[in-house]
């Protein structure tokens, strides 16, 4: 008969790591402070802030994918112009139109 001692604390599953996910992670230097896109905040004045801080990367606010699409003044709204300080950055692209 087998004691409640003897069985397992808890079972760890198995997960493949993604090699070409941790070789881009690299390549971007590793990041460990991630800051989150924040809809009316993310702005590079923002990113840059937070970097300054201590975030090694950062994220645009969320971006409508079909206004970014559809419309050149949408798509000017939103300045990737941080420079060489503001990067890595990363986009969030949202919408409801799963075929487009």
């Amino acid at each position: 008969k087998r004691s409640k001692d003897d069985a397992p604390l808890c079972r760890t599953p198995v997960i493949k790591r993604n090699e070409v996910a941790w070789r881009w992670y690299e390549s971007i230097g590793a990041p460990k402070l991630f800051v989150a896109p924040l809809v009316g905040y993310s702005e590079p004045a923002f990113r840059l802030l937070c970097r300054s801080y201590g975030a090694d990367i950062a994220s645009t606010p969320m971006i409508d994918a079909a206004g970014y699409v559809a419309s050149e003044r949408y798509r000017n709204e939103f300045a990737f112009t941080g420079g060489s300080e503001d990067r890595p950055l990363t986009t969030q692209l949202g919408g409801s139109e799963p075929e487009s």
